[in-house]
């Protein structure tokens, strides 16, 4: 005999549905409890669906931060926003990958409807928001050179030198102005020194990741050896590599990796400088080299440029 009353149905379809799209899509229930993860959520953020379904979507997974730093897993989730107004949200946001640097993604989040028309959950879909085809284009043409760096995937020294010797070219024979971006890891032998050198690489991979994701397609980023990165801001005066400066150090400083339950964070100091008319390679670098000296001594996680200083440790406190 039935009973009228039954609820037994069909399984609710949607997690098997997510699964079909081809972008980056999880959805949540009304408490934000992760309720499906797709392959592409996988690939795109390096977490399995296993470490994340059940869990709630505010739990230390993806941390959204906006371009100002600040954390959006609160009031100002996408989900939530989006469950609160009924209506699809979008944010150009950073998320943070599971190896622990900082991926720019679009985020569209959306609230979901049951038959009777009342909130059952949210979805939110997110994409890359790099030009990544141009960059898997680029990345395999440094490869066939054999000019990447094997532990950080970024320009190796003698690329970087290559680099910045065309820059310098180009603006002695047409003006095309370019600055230099020197950075260093702040406290990098304690790093080695308290977690070990596998650490280390681990941590010059994030800050490389971190880095590599956040500039233009067309800008140049090198590891010069070390701990030390080279950026070459292509067409832009020291004003636009200064705002470039701030933001990758900020973005550096909230990366951070699971070293066995202890979460690995390091910051940036950095000298900025524009290239000048007569500058040689060895000049540049040396200019970069002692603004960066500046940063170390003004207290670090900063940088120091020709017009002042600037970034995460000066709380905001740029130059024109």
């Amino acid at each position: 005999m039935t009973d009228d009353k039954s609820t037994c149905g069909p399984p609710d379809p949607l997690p098997n549905l997510v699964e079909l799209l081809p972008e980056a899509v999880y959805t949540v229930s009304k408490d934000r409890t992760v309720t499906a993860w797709n392959e592409e959520a996988e690939r795109l953020t390096g977490y399995s669906r296993n470490e994340v379904v059940g869990r709630k979507c505010g739990d230390g997974i993806l941390e959204h931060i906006d371009e100002a730093g600040r954390l959006m897993c609160g009031e100002q989730c996408p989900l939530l926003m989006a469950a609160r107004f009924g209506a699809e949200c979008k944010s150009d946001l950073y998320m943070r990958h599971k190896d622990g640097h900082r991926v720019p993604v679009r985020v569209k989040a959306r609230p979901i409807r049951d038959r009777a028309g009342e909130l059952a959950g949210m979805a939110e879909v997110f994409s890359d928001n790099r030009a990544t085809l141009e960059l898997i284009e680029r990345a395999g043409r440094l490869e066939r050179l054999a000019l990447l760096d094997d532990l950080t995937q970024a320009g190796n020294r003698r690329f970087s030198e290559q680099a910045i010797r065309q820059s310098l070219d180009n603006l002695h024979r047409s003006g095309t102005p370019f600055a230099l971006i020197l950075l260093d890891i702040d406290h990098f032998k304690q790093v080695n020194d308290e977690y070990g050198h596998q650490a280390g690489d681990d941590g010059l991979r994030m800050v490389a990741g971190t880095l590599s994701a956040n500039l233009r397609s067309f800008d140049f980023i090198g590891r010069w050896g070390g701990e030390e990165f080279v950026i070459v801001v292509h067409n832009a005066a020291i004003g636009v590599a200064q705002r470039v400066a701030a933001r990758l150090l900020l973005l550096a400083a909230r990366s951070n990796l699971d070293m066995a339950g202890v979460r690995l964070a390091v910051t940036l100091s950095a000298g900025v400088t524009q290239a000048r008319p007569g500058d040689t390679q060895n000049s540049l670098y040396q200019r970069a080299d002692q603004l960066l000296y500046e940063a170390k001594a003004a207290g670090r996680n900063r940088y120091c440029s020709d017009l002042g200083t600037g970034g995460p440790g000066t709380k905001g406190r740029h130059a024109a």
